[in-house]
């Protein structure tokens, strides 16, 4: 799911994004937290890291090569506890993170940071697992459908109905052989465009 999907649910009401808004569209699959300074060396894509500010108040640890390697390896944000050891993060870590649009994101600092993570978890695990049912439901529909021998236009239909997008069939020559209902075009015409292309 999308970074700003999950901060759009009610219980994220109070987190709130101080740098690299762009970003908000990264996809988000797992919750870290930074307990080390060699964190930049286990990071993940979709991964969000939560800290408390602590790890930043040691000179090995550097915000702004965090945020660096954060963008690298196309990390979902960071997430730093309300009033802890950080109270505010340098300008040059806030302007790296807009320009990279990797997300800064400001946690409740009344709430214990292994809760900030189970509630954030709980969502995304919702989300994957009602993307899953869809998916299983779509499969048992044209499983169910294709037991009936339908016409190619009839399974494309259904095809349309699930995707909502028009879909069409064509063989090894480019030519449509058959269309779902609400394509843009005439098949011939679709047919004309494919040859040219």
């Amino acid at each position: 799911m999308r970074l700003q999907t999950l901060l759009q649910t009610p219980s994220m009401h109070a987190m709130r994004v101080i740098a690299g808004e762009r970003g908000l569209k990264r996809e988000i699959s797992n919750i870290g937290m930074i307990e080390s300074p060699d964190i930049a060396n286990y990071l993940t894509s979709g991964q969000f890291l939560i800290t408390n500010g602590y790890p930043f108040t040691q000179s090995a640890t550097a915000p702004s090569t965090l945020i660096q390697a954060m963008h690298d390896a196309n990390c979902a944000g960071l997430g730093f506890k309300d009033h802890r050891y950080v109270d505010h993060l340098p300008k040059a870590v806030i302007e790296l993170a807009d320009e990279l649009a990797v997300p800064i994101i400001i946690t409740p600092g009344d709430e214990l940071i292994s809760e900030t993570m189970r509630k954030m978890l709980s969502i995304i695990l919702k989300s994957q697992t009602d993307e899953l049912s869809r998916i299983v439901t779509a499969n048992q529909t044209l499983a169910d459908l294709l037991l009936k021998d339908p016409t190619d236009t009839t399974v494309l239909n259904k095809c349309r109905e699930l995707i909502h997008h028009p879909i069409f069939l064509m063989d090894s020559h480019f030519r449509v052989v058959s269309a779902s209902q609400d394509l843009p075009m005439t098949r011939s015409t679709l047919t004309d465009f494919l040859e040219l292309v």
